[in-house]
């Protein structure tokens, strides 16, 4: 909130009612949220981001939603890959390693889940959402 609060970014949690648990390593979901939210805020430089949790059939969603700079389409297939950035040209340089969104593959991934991005090229802000197992109700 913090940072979000310095660049005057309107911040914005839409959670569905009655959304039901999920099969999810709590701690490693919140570092994903965590990476997903830091780039919104890193990226965008004046709007909003928009958090939504809902569930859809037997999964848990959850997305993040900003009004930046947007992912040139180039770049979409390779944003999850290892030591990957944003391009230069729809983004500014920032310091960062490149693994976060690895890392946030991985770990949706491995808890038999799915995440992406979508983004209409630069300046058109991008999307970042991940669906989860919901766990049974037994």
């Amino acid at each position: 909130k913090a940072e979000a609060k310095k660049k005057k970014l309107k911040l914005n949690f839409s959670p569905e009612k009655n959304v039901p648990q999920a099969l999810v390593d709590g701690q490693k979901t919140k570092e994903v949220i965590t990476y997903l939210l830091d780039n919104a805020i890193k990226y965008t430089d004046k709007g909003s981001i928009t958090l939504r949790l809902y569930q859809a059939s037997q999964s848990v969603f959850f997305s993040c939603q900003d009004t930046g700079r947007g992912i040139l389409a180039p770049d979409l297939p390779n944003l999850f890959n290892r030591f990957v950035q944003k391009n230069k040209t729809a983004t500014a340089l920032t310091e960062s390693t490149g693994l976060s969104l690895y890392f946030s593959k991985m770990v949706i991934e491995n808890m038999g889940g799915k995440i992406w991005v979508e983004s209409a090229g630069a300046n058109y802000g991008s999307k970042f959402s991940f669906s989860v197992p919901r766990a049974d109700k037994n």
